[in-house]
């Protein structure tokens, strides 16, 4: 249930953060994000909207995020 803005750094264009340089709350990135399997899942998200992107010729900011893409 991560955001996809999240995922998008506020100053720079064509980058998606993922593991723990995401942004969170203190409370969330030392008690949820610090393990493997978060840093995983947000690793797999990430390459996911970058495929879409590139696959639209679009920037991931410019990604609708609001619809399912399976």
């Amino acid at each position: 249930e991560i955001p996809y803005r999240c995922f998008l750094p506020r100053k720079i264009d064509n980058l998606l953060l993922t593991g723990a340089s995401l942004s969170f709350t203190y409370e969330t990135i030392f008690m949820v994000m610090r393990n493997f399997p978060w840093c995983t899942q947000t690793g797999e998200i990430a390459g996911y909207a970058a495929g879409l992107s590139v696959g639209r010729g679009i920037a991931p900011k410019a990604l609708e995020w609001t619809t399912p893409y399976f």
